[in-house]
């Protein structure tokens, strides 16, 4: 408790008076792994978030948003520097701002430079002392000092983390991830784990600058579930009927798709129980334990929903919702055995479509955008409603006025990378293409969304598609080598 007191007392610090009350502030959520697919305000009620529900019936939903990178260290590096991933920049999971792009100043950085009061808690940046100088007061991070960052509370499972070197009960490389389940029931209270924490942190942070509204805020919350380990208290374990949990309708291998985008789901097999070789395009894990680990990551997602309603709420008790604009986003989706895959790190849809939600005093109430829009957008849109003048490095576009008129036009194309692989999207259809390095493209796919939403069948190779395959590959070309020229400018 005496830890707790002196977190909250580093949020409480009050900030210098500079006289500038009545701009907006900002709360962006982060919640790690969530995928749109299974939400039902992406129209598949699958996981029970009432407080997701609630925030989109208040806001704009945006029917399609692509996070740009389908890792975590990658995505939100891109989210905050407004920068695109490409081949030498953001290009992996541990990716840190700070050794890519040392001379970018990240969004809170350059809203704290603009008279705004910055703080992080939980999981923002992925690395916990990346970039410390965006924020206001020292960023509160519970993984710091854990000797189980893996956040288990159930004393076999952290004796299971924590000894199987000694043991020899390790899996695959890690010393820090073998031997534990990769899921928890805990017979524990919401704030026992972290992010019941970050939620009560972020309302002692809302309570001070309630206090000391001189300076508006921009406040960057980063719940660390429903990230792997699929650990949650057991009372929203108990909200689903284990029987009726909704399990992957895309299950295999899509007909004619290349091998390229298929992967060994390696982060799942860090955990015990987990068969450790991946055989191609098999999903290897058995079907009673996948039923499991679904039913694990809807209660992780069940249990963050709760703790992201006790954070709007504070912020309407305190009469603070009239003046704050809220973001909800991920990092990236993730795959629960789609395509015979688990985790992200491809770019079929369901790892690169996140959810994003936005409320606040100028928004329109419970619109739909149906453009595409991507995470590189979020930084110029925050800014030109905080009306600052974007810096010159951004890549994004605005959708600041989708938010008042949701009919209006977004952007053409978005875009999205992983490894040698390059996504285009619009509304409708998605080209992958895999480069090498004089950027041939050596496999492809194309997937019509709406008729095949779930990206069953690959049309690159269909005749009928040919003209619209070649329209794609030129855009997707051109971006690359543009993007790749551009880049030049911040190595």
């Amino acid at each position: 408790m005496k830890k707790l007191i002196s977190i909250f007392c580093l949020i409480l610090i009050a900030p210098p008076s500079i006289g500038e009350q009545g701009r907006l502030n900002f709360i962006l959520i982060i919640m790690d792994d969530l995928r749109a697919q299974g939400l039902s305000i992406y129209g598949e009620k699958a996981m029970i978030t009432p407080n997701i529900d609630e925030l989109s019936a208040e806001g704009v939903v945006f029917d399609y948003a692509i996070a740009n990178f389908p890792a975590c260290g990658a995505s939100r590096a891109s989210i905050f520097t407004g920068l695109r991933p490409t081949r030498d920049r953001f290009t992996f999971a541990g990716t840190r701002i700070d050794e890519d792009t040392p001379s970018v100043k990240t969004l809170p950085e350059y809203l704290k430079d603009h008279g705004y009061h910055t703080a992080s808690i939980g999981k923002v940046f992925h690395s916990v002392n990346d970039s410390d100088q965006a924020w206001s007061s020292p960023r509160v991070d519970f993984r710091i000092g854990q000797k189980h960052p893996k956040n288990y509370l159930m004393a076999e499972n952290i004796e299971a983390q924590m000894n199987c070197e000694a043991k020899g009960t390790c899996v695959g490389k890690s010393k820090k991830s073998g031997a534990a389940p990769a899921f928890e029931v805990g017979l524990v209270e919401d704030d026992a784990y972290f992010d019941g924490r970050v939620a009560q942190t972020a309302i002692s942070a809302l309570e001070a600058f309630k206090k000391n509204p001189a300076k508006p805020f921009f406040l960057s919350v980063g719940f660390y579930k429903p990230h792997l380990p699929f650990n949650a208290p057991e009372k929203y374990w108990k909200m689903y009927n284990r029987d009726s949990i909704v399990m992957s309708a895309a299950p295999d291998k899509p007909k004619h798709a290349p091998r390229n985008p298929w992967h060994g789901s390696g982060e799942l097999r860090k955990f015990s129980g987990i068969p450790q070789a991946a055989n191609l395009w098999v999903q290897n894990v058995p079907r009673n334990l996948t039923r499991t680990l679904t039913h694990g990551y809807y209660a992780a997602t069940t249990y963050v929903d709760a703790q992201l309603g006790r954070i709007i709420d504070k912020l309407k008790s305190l009469s603070l919702a009239e003046n704050t604009m809220v973001i909800l986003i991920s990092d990236h989706g993730y795959n629960l055995a789609d395509h015979t895959l688990w985790n992200k790190h491809t770019l079929f849809n369901v790892a690169i479509q996140s959810p994003l939600i936005v409320r606040g005093p100028s928004t329109a109430i419970g619109t739909r955008v149906m453009g595409p829009v991507e995470y590189i957008d979020i930084f110029p849109s925050l800014l030109e409603m905080a009306g600052i003048k974007n810096p010159r490095h951004l890549e994004g576009k605005s959708f600041t006025q989708n938010l008042s008129d949701p009919t209006l036009p977004t952007k053409k194309f978005v875009h999205a990378r992983y490894k040698a692989g390059e996504s285009i999207s619009d509304q409708r259809f998605s080209y992958t293409a895999w480069l090498d390095e004089k950027y041939r493209i050596t496999a492809h796919m194309l997937y019509d969304r709406r008729v095949d939403p779930l990206e069953t069948v690959n049309l690159a190779d269909d005749e009928d598609y040919s003209p619209l395959v070649t329209k794609l590959r030129e855009e997707l070309l051109s971006h690359v080598k543009q993007r790749e020229e551009r880049a030049q400018d911040f190595l």
